[in-house]
């Protein structure tokens, strides 16, 4: 399932969260917000888009493609794993502009994906999230030679997802692996998320991760996994497992669930996203591959993304936070309130890292197959 499709079948509507006023001066509002006279010429006709449904903002973006005379053109994606085969499959010609997770941004430029490094100086809004960048690292946006190859769009972060009408707030991730959870607890079928997670937990760098720390991951996701009643493939199982009361917490959960349970009438599900250990973040990013038909407007339309409002609207559709300076403020309440305040941004990505999947290749550190090929291991043994 799409995210934008657990968005909606979680409740999470623009009415829901008190969204549609914010969105309709967004989207409907003709005045302003165009290319100037000498920027026109280069700004319009059609953007081929591949990513998330609905992170391609029709809504959002309502006034500024039609007030350009835009198009985007969308191919929707399930994840962040079928953007390398469709563009070494040739699929990726003439697609103008890729929406991904950072943690994907090494993997996806190491399978031969090629991205555009950034001009900023077309960005003129770039101005706006440098704060948000000094505070993250830009090691999920760079290419090999330290471009800026990926815009910050928004951002989220894993955490403790739990049932506050069953149990107090978990504040460690280790209290997951006591007897208290023993068949209570969930944790999302993915090698990458679960082990890009406990790496940052244990203290490692999950895209320089040595074979000896890997099997230090491997014990500590053995724990986890032995307490897990099953297995969820997906967000939306995991909401359908709190709604029947079947689990009290969730390993590498997402504060978006809090709002898919409300909407599924259970309202008492909440994340703490500050454990003891820390956590890990993923961030959005908009790229322009290198063989992009339209540049000219995908830099235009990044630049419109990076306007504190519309940077609010996007945060709360996606059901995560702004990248921009001041934009946080002008969320909605109830998903604004699921993240920590702008101000304290600093100390919190000091212990909650912006993760990275482990490479393709390496000679010197635990790769994308060596992780996946572990995560079954321990499956196999645990459950």
């Amino acid at each position: 399932l799409s995210r934008r499709v657990l968005l909606k079948r979680g409740g999470v509507g623009v009415a829901g969260l008190g969204l549609a006023p914010l969105l309709a001066a967004c989207g409907d509002d003709d005045s302003g917000g165009g290319a100037s006279s000498s920027e026109k010429p280069k700004v319009g006709g059609t953007v081929d888009y591949l990513g998330y449904e609905g992170e391609d903002f029709p809504e959002i973006l309502k006034r500024f493609k039609k007030a350009n005379d835009i198009t985007i053109k969308s191919s929707y994606i399930g994840n962040t794993d079928d953007i390398a085969p469709k563009f070494a499959a040739g699929g990726g010609e003439g697609i103008d502009v890729v929406d991904y997770g950072s943690f994907a941004s090494t993997r996806l430029q190491q399978s031969g994906v090629e991205f555009l490094p950034l001009d900023l100086e077309r960005i003129p809004n770039w101005k706006n999230i440098e704060k948000f960048i000094d505070q993250t690292g830009d090691q999920s946006y760079v290419n090999d030679a330290g471009e800026i190859v990926g815009a910050p769009i928004y951002w989220g972060a894993l955490g403790i997802t739990y049932d506050s009408s069953a149990i107090d707030e978990p504040k460690s991730w280790e209290e997951l692996r006591g007897p208290a959870f023993k068949n209570k607890l969930t944790m999302i079928d993915s090698a990458t998320t679960n082990y890009d997670l406990a790496a940052a937990i244990l203290g490692y760098n999950s895209n320089e991760m040595t074979k000896d720390q890997l099997d230090e991951v491997n014990d500590y996701l053995k724990g986890i996994l032995a307490n897990c009643r099953k297995l969820a493939a997906s967000f939306g199982d995991i909401t359908n497992l709190f709604v029947s009361g079947e689990i009290n917490a969730v390993f590498a959960g997402w504060a978006a669930v809090n709002v898919f349970a409300a909407g599924a009438g259970k309202k008492t599900i909440k994340t703490n996203l500050t454990p003891e250990e820390g956590s890990a973040a993923f961030v959005e990013l908009w790229s322009i591959p290198a063989d992009a038909d339209n540049p000219d407007t995908v830099y235009a339309l990044i630049n419109e993304l990076l306007e504190p409002k519309l940077n609010a609207a996007v945060a709360d559709t996606t059901v995560g936070s702004a990248t921009v300076t001041g934009a946080a403020a002008l969320q909605a309440k109830p998903v604004a309130s699921l993240y920590p305040a702008e101000s304290d941004l600093a100390s919190y990505f000091e212990q909650s890292v912006v993760y990275l999947n482990p490479p393709l290749e390496s000679d010197e550190f635990v790769t994308f197959g060596d992780v996946t090929e572990a995560w079954q291991q321990i499956k196999s043994e645990v459950l």
